[in-house]
């Protein structure tokens, strides 16, 4: 097996071997920021949907409110699907 190295000693081979590296927490970093964010969407949706149930009133139904909340109850799913996901491989 030869070698690649350059003028000042340095071997290629380890450089690719650190880019695949450096790829790979860059992919982890990128799923980890999309799932704080979705979090951070679903949790916004939450509370402007209680704002909005409650600022009806008691006893009164709130379309609006309600589809706040299946919507971040999805977002809240499809985050729990995804690390679910991840974690079986």
């Amino acid at each position: 097996m030869d070698l690649a190295f350059d003028d000042h000693g340095v071997d290629h081979a380890a450089h690719i071997v650190a880019g695949r590296e450096i790829d790979d927490l860059d992919d982890a970093l990128k799923t980890s920021a999309n799932r704080i964010a979705l979090g951070f969407i679903s949790g916004a949706l939450i509370v402007g949907s209680s704002l909005i149930i409650a600022a009806k009133g008691p006893g009164k139904s709130s379309h609006l409110g309600t589809l706040g909340f299946v919507f971040a109850a999805i977002i809240a799913a499809y985050v729990a699907y995804g690390i679910y996901k991840e974690g079986r491989r």
